[in-house]
């Protein structure tokens, strides 16, 4: 979430950001987990765990709606929407 302090702290009163993250509940997420969970019988592992090792660059995060909003308000700002689209990822049509 330190990019949601910078941006916080680079942000005027009264502005807009407009924040992009990946959703913890995704097709995406949960093909990676049938990929690299369920096909390799690790059954336990998280889809948090699943995108944290295998999406895109190692590290990244998910996160749920009430994730993201619990986070955001510690930096004092407030959530007006939450949207979500489907990428390339979440439509299949490119390949894990």
């Amino acid at each position: 979430m330190k990019c949601i302090s910078e941006a916080a702290r680079d942000l005027k009163p009264g502005g807009i950001q407009k924040i992009i993250v990946y959703s913890k509940f995704s097709s995406n997420g949960l093909m990676l987990w049938i990929l690299h969970g369920f096909l390799k019988f690790k059954f336990f592992l998280s889809q948090e765990e699943i995108v944290f090792k295998y999406l895109e660059s190692s590290g990244t995060k998910c996160y749920s709606n009430k994730e993201f909003k619990k986070n955001i308000r510690r930096f004092f700002l407030e959530v007006k929407t939450i949207k979500k689209y489907a990428g390339l990822g979440d439509l299949l049509s490119m390949p894990p």
